[in-house]
């Protein structure tokens, strides 16, 4: 006799509760935790499924070959021109097409129904129709090699006949539209065999019931705690949760959910529990698990993932991606810069050169020869570009692997430092990797193909880490089923993360599951893996003597609410509680900067003295205490009067001065820069010297000619001039410069016809002429760009490739509407030029725009009262070296600054 033994989800049963596993039976568990837990080896169905069809001769595919297998099939359909005429376009990649096929095909492979009969009745055109065409002929293709795709394990199994044999399976809550399963499971199980099944009648469930009427259809006896008659059982009808076991909890956001969680499981360790009792589990894996291994390194807990990532994920992965982008890019700046820059990339000089960062940052290299100028030593990738002995880049697999190889040992990337359980995990999955792609044979790839192939093999093999000694795992739902825990942790219990949402796949959406369920083909619908999920749930009360359920109220700026399924099995949810303890040294330094507690730690007291500084430079640009110059070394205070004498200002300097007295102190006296970087684009400040030098020297050449119409001139002159001043200013390789320096060209020729730039009675006195004089009390120097004359005296012209007037000093109600520059050329200079004259000349300036090709601003009002304020002011700072973050109300003066960084002012 086969037994289904149905338990409802009720209160915790330990491992010495009712399921009692029969002597002389083969243990079957879904998740090596609750193999664990009854303390029998391991094996699940799949893994028994697996193991008849490798018997038969039969081998079940990896993830890599059945990869390489739909990509095949593809391009087979593909070349025969029986792809549909709408969906073919003009060689479309085949990975992109595979990764939208594989969920649909997944899901027709693992039906049990008849798939070509499907296909003859469904359009050829249709996606379901393709899908059906790809998933029979990759179906077929793994025959004729006898191999078996993961999703048809189960079919395959049963159709070899199994040898039967006694089990006891648990573990599996649900069977809903399982059938390939449940058909195995029956081929198999012997008689003596006991199957654990979870009801659905409390929970509503009714594919369940049906379910577990298809295995008494097939002569399975169930056993339940209450019998009416002999075939048929209930329930109670009240809610199936012991409440005294659950507990809800909802946090102000994700981060306060986790630090609560994980407080509480630190409490739970402090009492003695031991870590094999504890778990925690989560819906939302993406979301969840980088911060719970963030905040457990922080509290100093022993928490582990218990999933297996990608080898393309870690580091290394991402380190030989990089390596071949570099190659593949020919050794681009910015790629070959970040593959420098990666974390794996070795930093002694015998290996990777002696690297002159600060011209890499003035020229950015972008070969392979400019890189070595600047001293790195890249050999390991030459062999890459040119291959072995010169020839072109198309290598059998086995070249490009001798040279991948040549790669790791050069840099020894996997050798060095100390070789952690994760580095020995991730050497094993690599050594996988390679002899996988070894196995694939002779075929010639170019290096954009075998970048792929190592690219696709990496996303697909996994890196297993063995679990650390005492670790606790933070585990996926089902992972948990059937093992015995005295307290678990359920995250994320919200809406839309529990239960997950369901996955959307376009070319067979629920929609026309729903159809074909109609139709009677034997498919996933979303009834079925919602209550999938609602089942899984339920046996979550089975799992562990003490369950706490949290969600966070707020998700960044979305406000989240609490799962359904809280409210369904009636857990009260409360607000957690703030009991004030402290789970690490950083939250006991955070509550020390907040409160008068004993600093005779060394990092809290270097912590509480930056605090201090911080809190003090906020305050100081919010104005508290400034009125009466409370400011310190740590808010510009310097107490180093300047002799004004002693310096010769510029108009600039003194307009950054007046801007903000930082910004003149960090950048004009203590010569703060940044980094010099090439310019990879015609930036203001490139655009703005390129026209000014091309000016210039069109000007000096036309005037040199002493031709009568100057303008002309100009214009005659503008090309050359424009080219040597390319040359004088160094100007770097720009994109499609060829055609942009066109539309530049054209746009000064198209200014200098303008009668604003020359009026028809003026003439050009100078250009680019220097001046040097007192403004105020300060020595001041300076370079005009123009000097004209007219009938009515003299005009003072300053260039400016921008749009609009440049910046400005503050006032004295901090508003940056003080214009210095042009008050300080016409006082200046124009009394130079005045003294030129027998009769006093007037002297006016502005501004002149080449890009809108007209004056910006006139120098006909000065407000000489707010100028002498002004100077004051500056004056003032300077004797008693105070130089304060102090930009205008608007923050003109930080748009252009370099010094955000040093200053950080609040915006």
């Amino acid at each position: 006799m086969r037994s289904l033994k149905i338990h409802s989800q009720g209160a915790f049963e330990g491992p010495d509760g009712s399921e009692t596993i029969a002597p002389g039976t083969q243990v079957i568990c879904a998740h090596p935790s609750q193999a664990q837990a009854l303390g029998v080896p391991y094996c699940s169905l799949d893994l028994l499924a697996r193991q008849c069809c490798e018997q038969r001769g039969w081998q079940v595919v990896s993830p890599l070959i059945a990869y390489q297998g739909r990509l095949k099939v593809l391009d087979q359909i593909l070349q025969s021109g029986e792809w549909p005429q709408q969906l073919r376009q003009p060689r479309p990649d085949l990975r992109t097409l595979e990764r939208q096929l594989r969920p649909g095909m997944m899901t027709l492979l693992r039906s049990p129904s008849s798939r070509s009969d499907l296909a003859e009745c469904t359009p050829p055109s249709s996606s379901l129709g393709l899908l059906l065409r790809v998933s029979l002929a990759y179906e077929r293709e793994l025959e004729r090699q006898h191999h078996v795709d993961p999703a048809q394990v189960y079919q395959r199994a049963t159709q070899l006949k199994p040898d039967p044999r006694p089990i006891s399976l648990l573990g599996y809550p649900e069977w809903i539209e399982r059938q390939p399963r449940l058909a195995f499971l029956d081929a198999i199980a012997a008689a003596g065999s006991v199957v654990y099944l979870a009801a659905g009648t409390a929970l509503g469930v009714k594919e369940q019931e049906r379910a577990i009427a298809q295995f008494q259809s097939l002569g399975w006896t169930v056993e339940t705690s209450r019998k009416r008659g002999n075939d048929t059982w209930v329930e109670p009808k009240s809610c199936p949760v012991s409440l005294a076991q659950a507990r809800g909890t909802h946090y102000l956001n994700q981060e306060e959910e986790v630090r609560g969680v994980l407080r509480d499981l630190q409490r739970r360790l402090g009492e003695g529990v031991p870590p094999k009792e504890l778990a925690l589990v989560t819906w939302d894996d993406a979301a969840y698990a980088p911060m719970v291994l963030d905040v457990a390194w922080e509290y100093e807990l022993p928490i582990y993932h218990s999933n297996s990532p990608s080898l393309l994920s870690t580091g290394l992965g991402s380190w030989l991606k990089q390596a071949l982008d570099t190659v593949r890019s020919r050794f681009e700046f910015e790629t070959t810069a970040a593959f420098l820059r990666h974390p794996l990339t070795p930093t002694e000089e015998t290996r990777i050169g002696q690297i002159d960062w600060d011209n890499v940052r003035r020229f950015h290299p972008q070969t392979l020869a400019s890189w070595r100028d600047c001293g790195a030593n890249l050999s390991p990738l030459e062999d890459w570009t040119r291959g072995e002995g010169g020839s072109p880049r198309l290598h059998e697999r086995p070249i490009w692997l001798r040279q991948l190889r040549r790669l790791l040992d050069h840099w020894q990337v996997l050798h060095r430092g100390q070789q952690s359980p994760q580095v020995k995990s991730t050497g094993l999955a690599l050594d996988k990797a390679l002899a996988h792609l070894e196995s694939l044979g002779t075929s010639h790839l170019s290096l954009e193909q075998f970048a792929q192939e190592l690219r696709d093999t990496l996303a697909l093999v996994p890196v297993v880490v063995p679990p650390p000694q005492g670790a606790i795992a933070l585990q996926s739902p089902a992972a948990v089923v059937g093992a015995r825990y005295r307290h678990l942790w359920v995250l994320g219990v919200a809406e839309g993360m529990t239960p997950s949402p369901l996955p959307r796949e376009p070319l067979l959406d629920w929609y026309h599951r729903k159809q074909l369920q109609n139709q009677g083909f034997a498919i996933e619908t979303a009834v079925v893996l919602s209550q999938r999920q609602l089942l899984l749930f339920a046996q979550l009360f089975r799992s562990a003597s003490q369950l706490y359920f949290s969600y966070p109220r707020q998700i960044r700026k979305t406000p989240m609410l609490a799962s359904p399924y809280l409210g369904r099995f009636g857990i009260e949810v409360r607000e957690a509680e703030n009991d004030g303890a402290i789970a690490s040294w950083q939250e006991l330094r955070q509550r020390g900067l907040r409160q008068s507690l004993p600093r005779e730690d060394a990092v809290l007291t270097h912590a509480a003295r930056s605090w201090s500084i911080e809190l003090s430079r906020q305050q100081g640009s919010e104005g508290v205490g400034f009125a009466n110059g409370n400011r310190d070394r740590f808010q510009g205070q310097t107490e180093i009067p300047l002799e004004i004498g002693s310096r010769c200002f510029s108009a600039s300097q003194l307009t950054h001065l007046g801007q903000c007295a930082f910004k003149w102190f960090a950048g004009d006296l203590l010569k703060i820069q940044e980094l010099r970087e090439a310019e990879t684009e015609l930036s203001g400040r490139l655009r703005g010297r390129l026209y000014h030098k091309t000016l210039e020297l069109a000007t000096r050449n036309a005037l040199e000619t002493g031709s009568t119409e100057l303008r002309q001139a100009l214009l005659d002159h503008l090309d050359a001039a424009f080219r040597e001043a390319e040359e004088l200013e160094q100007l770097p390789e720009l994109a499609a410069w060829g055609a942009r320096r066109k539309d530049h060209l054209q746009r000064l020729r198209r200014t200098l016809s303008q009668e604003s730039f020359l009026g028809e009675d003026s003439q050009i006195l100078h250009t680019e002429q220097s001046f040097e004089g007192e403004w105020y009390g300060f020595r001041v120097q300076g370079v005009v760009d123009r000097v004209d004359r007219t009938p009515s005296g003299y005009v003072i012209i300053e260039y400016k490739s921008r749009s609009n007037r440049p910046g400005r000093a503050k006032d004295e109600q901090g508003q940056a509407n003080l214009d210095v520059q042009l008050p300080l050329y016409g006082d200046v200079l124009g009394q130079q030029l005045q003294a030129q004259e027998a009769e006093t000349a007037s002297v006016r300036s502005y501004y002149y725009s080449l890009t809108k090709a007209k004056p910006l601003g006139h120098r006909d009002k000065v407000d000489r009262e707010a100028l002498e304020r002004f100077s004051d002011r500056l004056k003032d700072h300077l004797h008693r070296g105070d130089y304060p973050v102090e930009p205008d109300r608007q923050y003109y003066a930080c748009q252009y600054c370099p010094h955000d960084v040093i200053c950080r002012v609040r915006r």
